[in-house]
């Protein structure tokens, strides 16, 4: 997945000599197996812990609503995502049909939202962005934006 051969090879050698993997030969080549040890699985659970869980929206994570308007494409969103200064903090996005739904990675600055907003609104979209005051699920997070499309559209 984008890394040369030897260089899983070596993380692989690295983590057995950590004693975080047991390998099904002691000579290790090309083709051996390996299963993470206990202490392999503690690391694991340790680190997938930290990780915030994709489609959760966690308090104070920002959090931003883009609305499709017409003659936007998906090139146009792809335009703006493409560029890692934009969407670096961007910590993961659903596409809901009429737009996309954002979480910006936990801690992300202010100035990073804005600037996303505003590349976002130069091609076309409507843009809102808040902090959220919750933990939201996925479920929870769409169900609010579709609300808030739908009082704007009366709105207007």
């Amino acid at each position: 997945m984008g890394k040369p051969t030897g260089a899983i090879f070596g993380l692989l050698r690295r983590m057995h000599g950590d004693g975080l993997l047991e390998a099904d030969s002691e000579t290790l080549t090309r083709g051996t197996q390996y299963r993470l040890t206990h202490s392999g699985h503690v690391a694991l659970e340790e680190a997938l812990a930290e990780e915030p869980i994709v489609g959760q929206v966690a308090p104070e994570q920002w959090v931003m609503v883009l609305e499709r308007t017409d003659g936007t494409r998906l090139t146009d969103f792809q335009g703006v995502v493409v560029r890692t200064t934009l969407s670096g903090a961007i910590a993961w996005g659903v596409d809901v049909g009429w737009g996309w739904l954002l979480a910006f990675t936990p801690g992300s600055e202010p100035f990073a939202v804005e600037r996303a907003a505003a590349a976002f609104e130069d091609a076309g979209f409507r843009c809102r962005f808040a902090r959220a005051m919750v933990l939201l699920s996925g479920n929870q997070f769409r169900s609010r934006a579709a609300t808030l499309t739908a009082e704007r559209e009366r709105a207007s």
